[in-house]
């Protein structure tokens, strides 16, 4: 089943709302007032129109007269985006919301808040459009076309059906711009951010069912790649994040997106706990040091006192995919 556009429009509204509700509240539990907690919110706009080369909600006006020969919503600005810069919002603000979420007990002022908004950038999809938002506002009812409540599905499944087709259209656009393969693109888009988790562990928002059923099998490494792993032929699991807090997972020695499908390069930048990973130092000498191979990238791996690191002392994760039979290219 399709949704039309106007009913997408309207689930990603919907889902745009419940975060922003969420996000407010989480500012009040952390002791801002009214005034700060309407500072941080609006900070929190121009952060994101920023990325888009707006330098406030009155330039964002501006442009929507400038491109739509309309006037907008003035008193609420997202009711002038498309689905496809809602869901780019939504990405945005999950992100930050789970920043804040990890670092609860640090949040002490405003200005922790902001140094976290700082740090956030807007997918890399943003620029299927050109790195331009898209102003067409809630698209017009089609004839036909049925209230959302009259479509006999769970909100679950109307939330998986507006979301999947959202990023469908998103991946398709920026395929098309750059020349990329549209199924490495997809990927990208169903990792955009959707659901958060909270501090006390519990899922908010609706998370993609797609990212979360492993319903594709991940080859097994060929035989020329044998691998030292400690969970050989065990069940995929988590072994942490990459720069983009996407989800690593690890199966058969072989990493693996949310969606079950292997990654050739990846650079774990938090643990599973979503602690960033310090790289630890270490004498290089044989006694501390033992060269045992290479990761799936080609940087050479060493044994330290049964701890995987790379030669500049980094910490990797204990099921690392490791090639050792590279020996004669290391001269080892």
């Amino acid at each position: 089943m399709q949704l039309t556009e106007r009913q997408c429009w309207k689930v990603i509204r919907g889902l745009v709302t419940a975060k922003n509700d969420e996000y407010s509240k989480f500012l009040g539990q952390a002791n801002f007032d009214v005034v700060q907690k309407r500072q941080i919110l609006g900070y929190t706009r121009d952060a994101f129109l920023r990325q888009f080369g707006l330098s406030s909600v009155a330039d964002f006006f501006d442009e929507y007269v400038r491109s739509v020969k309309a006037e907008p919503n003035r008193s609420r600005w997202l009711e002038n985006l498309s689905s496809e810069s809602l869901l780019l919002f939504l990405d945005f603000r999950c992100r930050i919301l789970q920043s804040l979420y990890d670092n609860y007990y640090r949040i002490k002022s405003a200005d922790n808040v902001k140094q976290i908004v700082d740090g956030v950038k807007v997918s890399k999809l943003s620029a299927f459009n050109g790195g331009r938002l898209i102003y067409s506002s809630k698209p017009k009812r089609v004839a036909g076309e049925k209230k959302l409540s009259e479509l006999n599905l769970s909100q679950n499944e109307i939330s998986e059906l507006a979301l999947l087709q959202t990023m469908d259209s998103i991946a398709q656009k920026y395929a098309t711009r750059f020349e990329k393969p549209i199924h490495q693109v997809l990927d990208l888009a169903y990792n955009l951010h959707t659901s958060n988790v909270d501090d006390r562990g519990f899922v908010t928002g609706y998370r993609l069912k797609s990212k979360i059923e492993f319903q594709h099998d991940a080859p097994k490494p060929p035989k020329s790649a044998p691998t030292i792993s400690k969970d050989k032929e065990k069940p995929i699991r988590l072994v942490g994040y990459d720069e983009y807090r996407n989800h690593v997972f690890i199966k058969n020695g072989q990493y693996v997106s949310i969606m079950g499908e292997p990654i050739p390069y990846v650079n774990i930048v938090y643990d599973k706990d979503g602690n960033e990973i310090v790289a630890e130092e270490y004498e290089d000498d044989a006694s501390k040091g033992k060269f045992i191979g290479v990761d799936i990238q080609g940087t050479p791996v060493y044994d330290v006192d049964g701890e995987y690191y790379t030669s500049t002392g980094k910490r990797l994760p204990d099921d690392v995919f490791i090639d050792n039979t590279q020996d004669d290219t290391f001269g080892v």
